[in-house]
C-alpha cells in the first residue's frame, strides 16, 4: 500500500494500512505515517466557516418563529404552495403521521422526547386531525390518546389504531366510536428503548395486509409476538407483523437507524437510513452494513448509487410519489426530509434492469428557519404531500447533552403542499371511503394514488371480508386498470380466496407489473402447485428483469437440484449494472445449498469451473456438514487460491467439518498457503478460530504446523529485503511472535482503525526487532511516535525506538527514541543526503518491563 508522505512521494509497505501502534501491557509507542499538508489548515478554515452557518450549528442561535413567519420562509418551486395544516398550541412536536380511509391525518407527538417517562403518565399523545372545510387547514383535532411515552409510528385500523409507545407496540382500541381509545392491548413486546432516538418508526400496512416497520440505532430487542414467536433485533432491521399481533417476521437486517419507506408501482421497497446511505431498495432476507459491522455469509446486501448525494446523517420519512396532483416532472419521485440542513429532497430514480439508480435533484424544500425539522413525510389521500416539522432549535441526539434546557418542547408544525400552478395535473379530490359501498370500493381500486389504493383495500377487507369475494373476481375480469388487478389480486390473497386458476392467469398476463405481482404473492405461501413453480421455472428464459428477479425470489423457497443449472444460466447472462438480480441469484444458490437434498445431489454431480465458482461464491452461508466437505473437496483440486477467499472459506470449513476431516482440512490449506509466512498465519488463525468456535482445541496436523511456523518466525532475520523479519534483541529471549494487526479505536490523536501491535501477546519479556522490507527512501518522512519509558528501565537506555537506516551497509541514518513517560510528538526527518537511496526501517521493542 503506498503511503502518501510531505514530499507527495510515496513509500510501498506491503502491510500498513495508516498507522504503527506498537503497545507493552504498561506501555505503548507508535508510529503514524501521515500527510502533514497544508490540507489541514484548509479543513480547519472550512470548519470555521461552517460555525457561522446556522445550518451547521448544533444548536441554533435564531429565535423561534411563529408559524406564519415560518411559513414566509420557504422557497418552493414554481406552481407549488405550502399551507399550514396544524401547528401549536394545538399540536405540539409530531414525529410520526399516517391518514385513515377519511382522509383524517393521524400524527404522533412527543413532548418528552428524548426522555422515556417514568412516571407512567407521560405527556406524549396521538391526535387526529381533519379539514372539513377543504382549505388546506386542519379545523377539527381530536386527541386519539394521551398520557404515552414518546409514541412513534403510527397506523389507523378498524376500531382504533396501532402504535408502539415505549416500550411495547399496542393497538389502541376505541370502543364507542368517539375517536377516543377507551383501552389499549400489547400486541408485540421486549423493544429495548436505551436510545431514544432510534426506537420502533413509521409503521404502514402492506399490500400482504402486514404491519411493516422499521427498528431503530442502538437498540437490542428481544420482540415477542401474542403467541410467544421471538425475533431478535439489532439496531437498524425490517420487520413485518400480523395487525392482532398473532405472529411477527424479520424481513431484512441492517443499515443503522432507517427512519422512513416507500414502495414503488413493482412492489420493490425503499428505505431511508440515518447514516449509512440514503435510500435503499431493500431485498428480502438481506443483511446491511452497520457501523463496524462485518460481512457474513454472502456479504451484504446491495447498496444504490446515488449521484450527488448530500450524505445520509440526518435523512427521516420517505415517500414515493405516486399520484397524479403533482406534475408530471414531480410523480414517480422520492421525497424526504433533512432535519439538520432544514430542507426537503427530491430524488428521481431510473432503473437498470432491476436495480434502481438515483439522481438528486434540486431541493424541493428550502427554508431560511434553521428551527424548520422535516421528520416525516407523506403522501396524503388528497394527492398532497404532508411534513411533520419537529420545529426545534436542537435535534440532535448525541451532538447536544439530553438535558439541554434549549430543546424546545412546546411547538409543533405540519406543512401541506399542494400544486396550484397551471402545467396540466389533476385537481385534489376528498372522498370519504369509510362510508363507500363495496362497488365503490372496488373502483376506487384504480386510484392513481397508491397509498390510497392500500387504505380502499383494508376497508374492503375490514368491512366486507369474504363477501367481497365474488365481486372482486368479477372485476378482475372485466378490468382493463392493472393498479387495479394488482390491488384484487393481494385482497383475494388477504381473503384466502385466491384460485391457482387466477393466479395463472395473472402470472401469464401481458402487463410486467400484474406478473410481478403474482409472483409474489406466491411468494407468500409455504406450498404451491407444481404448476404455479413451473410458471416461476419458465420465467427464468424471460428477458424481463423484473419478472426474472420475483421468479428466482420464489424459486429460493421451492429448491429442486434441476434449477441449479437455470440459475448458472442466468449468472453467465446477468448485467454488470444490475446488482440487486446479481444479489437475489446468489440468495437462491445459497438457499438451494441449504437443503440437504440439494446439496447431497451438488456433492455427486461434476461441476465445470465456472459453476463450481458460482457454489463456492455462496457456500459460506451454509452451515452444514456437506458445505465444508464441499470447501475441501474445491482445496483438494487446486494448486493456488486468492489469501482472502482462503482464509475466508478455511474459518467456514472448520467450523462444520467432520471431526475426522479436520487433519485433511489443514493439510490442504497449508499446501495453498504456500511460502508466504504472512499467509500461513493468517489462514492458521482462520482453521483454529473455526475450531474452536465449536468447542475443538487440539488439531494434531495444525500443532505441527503452528511449531514449524514458530520456528520460522524465531529463525527469521534481517537480510531478505523483500520481506519484513523478527529477531530478538540481543542478549535476550521471547517465545512467540509479538507483532499483530490489531484494532483499536480511533480517538484523540491516534487517527488509525488499524495498527501494528507488539503487545498483542500479554506476557512478560517479548522484547524483539521488526525489520520492514528495502524502500526508495525519501526526500521527508513524517510520523507521530507515541509511547511510554516504563519507570522500572535503566534510566540511562531507552530501549523503544525507531531506525531508518542504509540497506547494506546497516548505517543508522536517522533514530527516534521514547525517552519517557507519555511521549506524543511529530517527528519529521530530512533525508535529503539519502534521498532516492535504498533503505529499511528498524522498529524496536526492548522494554523487559512488566
Amino acid at each position: 500500500m503506498n503511503i502518501r508522505l510531505t514530499s507527495m512521494l510515496s513509500v510501498s509497505f506491503s502491510f500498513i494500512q495508516r498507522v504503527f501502534f506498537f503497545k507493552k501491557r504498561v506501555w505503548f509507542w507508535g508510529l503514524i505515517f501521515t500527510c502533514l499538508t497544508t490540507a489541514c489548515n484548509d479543513r480547519e478554515t472550512q470548519s470555521q466557516k461552517a460555525g457561522e452557518d446556522q445550518f451547521s450549528m448544533n444548536i441554533r442561535t435564531t429565535p423561534a418563529r411563529s408559524p406564519a413567519d415560518e411559513q414566509s420562509g420557504f422557497q418552493l418551486p414554481p406552481g407549488f404552495e405550502i399551507q399550514l395544516f396544524a401547528s401549536e398550541p394545538q399540536i405540539g412536536k409530531p414525529i410520526n403521521i399516517s391518514f385513515d380511509a377519511r382522509g383524517r391525518m393521524w400524527v404522533t407527538q412527543s413532548y418528552e422526547y428524548p426522555f422515556p417517562d417514568t412516571t407512567g403518565v407521560g405527556k406524549d399523545k396521538i391526535t387526529i386531525l381533519e379539514d372539513t372545510d377543504g382549505d388546506g387547514s386542519a379545523d377539527v383535532i381530536t386527541d386519539f390518546a394521551d398520557s404515552l411515552n414518546i409514541p412513534i409510528g403510527i397506523i389507523p385500523v378498524k376500531g382504533g389504531a396501532i402504535a408502539y409507545s415505549i416500550p411495547n407496540v399496542y393497538y389502541f382500541k376505541d370502543n364507542d366510536g368517539d375517536d377516543k381509545a377507551d383501552e389499549k392491548k400489547v400486541l408485540l413486546s421486549g423493544f429495548e428503548h436505551k436510545d431514544t432516538h432510534g426506537m420502533i418508526n413509521n409503521l404502514f400496512r402492506g399490500l400482504d395486509g402486514w404491519v411493516h416497520g422499521s427498528h431503530g440505532f442502538a437498540n437490542t430487542s428481544n420482540v415477542a409476538d401474542r403467541n410467544g414467536k421471538t425475533i431478535v433485533m439489532h439496531s437498524g432491521n425490517m420487520f413485518r407483523f400480523k395487525d392482532d399481533g398473532s405472529d411477527i417476521e424479520l424481513t431484512s437486517t441492517g443499515r443503522v437507524n432507517p427512519f422512513g419507506h416507500a414502495y414503488d408501482e413493482l412492489g420493490y421497497l425503499y428505505s431511508v437510513d440515518c447514516h449509512t446511505t440514503p435510500i435503499y431498495q431493500l431485498v428480502r432476507g438481506a443483511d446491511y452494513p452497520h457501523f463496524g459491522k462485518q460481512p457474513t455469509g454472502i456479504g451484504f446486501g446491495p447498496v444504490i448509487e446515488i449521484a450527488n448525494q448530500h450524505g445520509a446523517t440526518a435523512l427521516a420519512g420517505l415517500e414515493y410519489y405516486i399520484a397524479t396532483q403533482f406534475p408530471a416532472e414531480y410523480q414517480n419521485s422520492f421525497y424526504y426530509g433533512d432535519v439538520v440542513k432544514s430542507r426537503v429532497y427530491r430524488s428521481t430514480m431510473e432503473k437498470k434492469g432491476t436495480t434502481a439508480y438515483i439522481t438528486q435533484e434540486d431541493d424541493f424544500i428550502s427554508s431560511d428557519d434553521p428551527w424548520f425539522r422535516p421528520v416525516d413525510v407523506k403522501l396524503g389521500p388528497d394527492g398532497a404531500l404532508y411534513i411533520a416539522d419537529f420545529y426545534n432549535r436542537i435535534i440532535g441526539h448525541y451532538e447536544v447533552p439530553l438535558d439541554h434546557p434549549g430543546r424546545d418542547r412546546e411547538r409543533g408544525r405540519i406543512w401541506r403542499i399542494i400544486y396550484t400552478g397551471d402545467e396540466p395535473h389533476d385537481k385534489t379530490l376528498h372522498t370519504d371511503w369509510s362510508s363507500a359501498g363495496l362497488p365503490q370500493l372496488i373502483e376506487g381500486l384504480g386510484q392513481e394514488n397508491l397509498p390510497l389504493r392500500t387504505i380502499i383495500s383494508d376497508q374492503i377487507v375490514d368491512r366486507f371480508g369474504a363477501k367481497a369475494v365474488e365481486l372482486l373476481n368479477q372485476a378482475f375480469d372485466e378490468s382493463n386498470n392493472t393498479a387495479q388487478r394488482i390491488q384484487i389480486l393481494w385482497l383475494l390473497y388477504r381473503l384466502n380466496e385466491l384460485t391457482d386458476q387466477l393466479l395463472t392467469t395473472a402470472s401469464m398476463s401481458a402487463e410486467t407489473g400484474l406478473r410481478v405481482h403474482a409472483l409474489r404473492i406466491m411468494f407468500e405461501y409455504e406450498v404451491l402447485s407444481d404448476d404455479l413453480i413451473k410458471i416461476a421455472r419458465n420465467n427464468l428464459n424471460e428477458g424481463q428483469p423484473d419478472i426474472i428477479r420475483a421468479s428466482v425470489m420464489l424459486l429460493a423457497k421451492h429448491p429442486e437440484a434441476d434449477q441449479l443449472p437455470l440459475l448458472f444460466a442466468i449468472q453467465k447472462k446477468l448485467p454488470g449494472y444490475d446488482s440487486h438480480l446479481k444479489y437475489v441469484v446468489r440468495q437462491c444458490l445459497r438457499d438451494h445449498l441449504r437443503d440437504e437434498r440439494v446439496f447431497g445431489s451438488v456433492l455427486n454431480h461434476d461441476w465445470g469451473t465456472e459453476e463450481i465458482q458460482s457454489l463456492i461464491d455462496v457456500v459460506v452461508g451454509v452451515d452444514s456438514e456437506l458445505a465444508a466437505r464441499f470447501i475441501l473437496n474445491y482445496f483438494k483440486s487446486l494448486n493456488t487460491l486468492n489469501p482472502g477467499e482462503l482464509i475466508s472459506l478455511s474459518s467456514h470449513a472448520s467450523r462444520f467439518i467432520a471431526f475426522k476431516e479436520l487433519d485433511d482440512l489443514v493439510l490442504a490449506v497449508k499446501a495453498l498457503s504456500g511460502s508466504d509466512l504472512d499467509l500461513q498465519y493468517n489462514v492458521y488463525k482462520a482453521i483454529m478460530g473455526g475450531a474452536e468456535r465449536r468447542g475443538i482445541k487440539g488439531i494434531k496436523s495444525a500443532k505441527e504446523w503452528a511449531v514449524n511456523l514458530s520456528r520460522t518466525f524465531l529463525d527469521l532475520n534481517r537480510g531478505t529485503p523483500t520481506q519484513w523479519g523478527i529477531a530478538p534483541v540481543e542478549k535476550s529471549m521471547y517465545g512467540t511472535n509479538t507483532w499483530q494487526l490489531v484494532n483499536v479505536d480511533a480517538k484523540g490523536e491516534l487517527d488509525a482503525t488499524t495498527v501494528l501491535s507488539s503487545g498483542a501477546f500479554e506476557s512478560d519479556r517479548q522484547m524483539s526487532k521488526l525489520y520492514s522490507p528495502d524502500f526508495t527512501i525519501p526526500e521527508t518522512l513524517s510520523f507521530q511516535l507515541f509511547g511510554n519509558k516504563p519507570d522500572s528501565d535503566n534510566p540511562d537506555v531507552n530501549p523503544n525506538f525507531v531506525q531508518l537506516r542504509l540497506s547494506g551497509s546497516d548505517k543508522v541514518i536517522q533514530e527516534a527514541y521514547i525517552t519517557g513517560p507519555g511521549v506524543r510528538k511529530k517527528i519529521s526527518w530530512d533525508n535529503t543526503p539519502v534521498k532516492g537511496q535504498k533503505g529499511y526501517i528498524v522498529l524496536v521493542d526492548g522494554s523487559s518491563s512488566t
